[in-house]
């Protein structure tokens, strides 16, 4: 069967732009979501990203000693001591960031759901046609590999007569060793003194076909 690695994150990490497949791939309507979804993702970033600035604990000192030297300025013009405007604008604009993060990832959210629901409706519309899909795509895989092996064992018949020429042995089997297609077995211990040779046929078709379950 065909390998997939355990996939642990939640419904939001198979839509982002990593996990799904390329948005060609997908219906019209369901790969604009996953667009709008990008983008409201990097404006999350950019909005986090302000929200995270505002925070620093420097610009209130800043903002404290601007308000501080207008007092002083005014107090020493006599005139009035002028209210605080430094801070309080601070003050604003951080909540205004928090706000702007917020609605950004409400839409996000927003989106996410339709986009995961439509997903949901065009995984239901091909239950039906899938298992009709795969047989179909197993028996033109299976033809195709059984073309390739035609082909080799051909080239392999026609080397083992060159073989016999040389030393009377006429092998025309088209084999070779587990390793040869898959050599990482060597790491475990595996290679062509420990293990039989396997029909190069059956290896084509037994991996072409295995990926489709």
């Amino acid at each position: 069967m065909r390998y997939i690695p355990q996939i642990t994150g939640g419904y939001a990490d198979a839509l982002r732009g990593t996990n799904r497949p390329p948005l060609e791939l997908l219906p019209a309507d369901l790969a604009k979501l996953l667009r709008t979804l990008d983008d409201f993702a990097e404006k999350i970033s950019a909005a986090q990203m302000e929200v995270n600035t505002l925070a620093d604990d420097t610009l209130d000192d800043a903002a404290r000693r601007e308000d501080a030297d207008a007092a002083a300025r005014a107090a020493r013009a006599g005139k009035p001591i002028p209210a605080p405007v430094a801070l309080p604008k601070l003050q604003a604009r951080r909540e205004q960031a928090a706000r702007n993060l917020a609605a950004q990832r409400d839409a996000y959210q927003a989106v996410s759901d339709e986009a995961m629901e439509l997903r949901g409706q065009y995984w239901t519309a091909r239950i039906d046609s899938i298992d009709e899909a795969t047989a179909k795509a197993r028996a033109e895989i299976e033809a195709k590999a059984a073309d390739l092996a035609d082909t080799i064992e051909a080239h392999v018949r026609d080397r083992a007569v060159f073989d016999w020429l040389a030393n009377g042995s006429y092998i025309p089997t088209a084999q070779t060793w587990p390793v040869d297609a898959i050599p990482d077995l060597e790491r475990i211990g595996i290679g062509r003194r420990n293990s039989n040779p396997i029909p190069v046929r059956d290896i084509i078709t037994a991996a072409a076909v295995a990926t489709l379950d």
